[in-house]
């Protein structure tokens, strides 16, 4: 009896082991510009950067990094959405704020059940130091439960390039609730970044190595809130936009760019959409390239308490309405 005991003790600690599943499995989609350390792990020096698959079977993943924060004025974090809902993402902290940390750490996220979810995650820092390669979360692998599964998203087959800042990254990020079934994204953002920021990080998939992205179907390019509130004035920013736009036709030729004004802040006063009338510029000036105006929203939309990040409900306004404006246009159809 009790060996019998034993043994059935022994095949329950066996069953509830986890299945670690390394980043380089074929089912998980690494979208937007991600840097591989061969054999370890892979990372993004850009906050908007994806990795995305779906699980069946687990009642958790655990993600598993390589971390380097030494910025005691900062954190290394992970935004996990679970079934694109258009509710904020959740955030696990790798390193707290004030922590100055180098080793391996690991988040668990608690799904709601252990039926089929996707996931979307996002390896976020401070812009300029995930940018430079000082502040680095290598994720690894992830852990599941030993009846899980890991899956691929199947997602649409156009590429659609989202340039831009917070409202194209990680917790605030819009373009992921649009229609996936058309779109497979492939993000170049990070939050806090202004359009004079772009111009000098677009090329690059870090500093100091030049970006070799695939061609794009369509190109998607958003700033203003960050050159409003920091006092950018529309000659400044109409220029810095422009050399972006160039950068953009430069690498991808074949592909339309729209510049999508930022909605003016009806409730604070504060007009991010100021800029439009530079996008409209812009637009203007160059063959394939479309302005989307978004003052028809001003009064529909509504805001997170910063004043400058869309609530909820208002992320999926704004991503059903880029989705449907980008329809009017007749794109030209692209062989994969």
């Amino acid at each position: 009896m009790k060996i019998i005991f034993m043994l059935t003790f022994l095949l329950g600690v066996i069953s509830i082991q986890a299945k670690n599943i390394l980043y380089s499995d074929p089912n998980i989609q690494w979208l937007g510009r991600w840097n591989e350390n061969k054999g370890v792990g892979k990372w993004s020096g850009w906050g908007g950067s994806q990795v995305v698959f779906v699980v069946h079977g687990t009642s958790t993943v655990v993600v598993n990094a390589d971390v380097i924060d030494p910025d005691g004025s900062n954190f290394c974090i992970l935004s996990v959405v679970v079934d694109n809902s258009p509710m904020n993402s959740d955030v696990y902290y790798f390193t707290e704020l004030s922590e100055i940390f180098t080793g391996k750490r690991s988040v668990t996220i608690t799904l709601p059940d252990t039926t089929s979810h996707s996931i979307i995650m996002h390896a976020e820092g401070f812009n300029q130091a995930l940018f430079s390669g000082i502040q680095k979360t290598t994720i690894k692998s992830f852990d599941i439960d030993s009846t899980g599964t890991i899956e691929t998203w199947r997602q649409g087959i156009k590429r659609l390039q989202t340039v831009g800042d917070s409202w194209m990254a990680a917790e605030c990020d819009y373009p992921r609730l649009m229609d996936r079934t058309k779109w497979v994204l492939y993000p170049v953002a990070t939050g806090g970044l202004k359009a004079s920021d772009m111009d000098k990080q677009y090329n690059f998939n870090y500093s100091g190595l030049l970006a070799t992205d695939p061609a794009m179907d369509v190109i998607i390019v958003s700033f203003g809130v960050n050159d409003f509130n920091s006092g950018v004035t529309n000659s400044d920013f109409e220029k810095s936009l422009q050399s972006v736009v160039d950068q953009i036709q430069m690498n991808q030729p074949n592909s339309p760019v729209f510049l999508i004004q930022a909605p003016k802040n009806i409730v604070t006063g504060k007009d991010f959409g100021k800029y439009g009338i530079n996008m409209q510029n812009i637009a203007k000036r160059h063959q394939m390239v479309y302005y989307i105006s978004t003052s028809s929203l001003e009064t529909s939309i509504g805001w997170q308490p910063d004043g400058s990040h869309l609530d909820e409900a208002s992320k999926k306004i704004i991503a059903d309405f880029i989705d449907s404006a980008i329809s009017q246009y007749q794109l030209p159809a692209k062989s994969k």
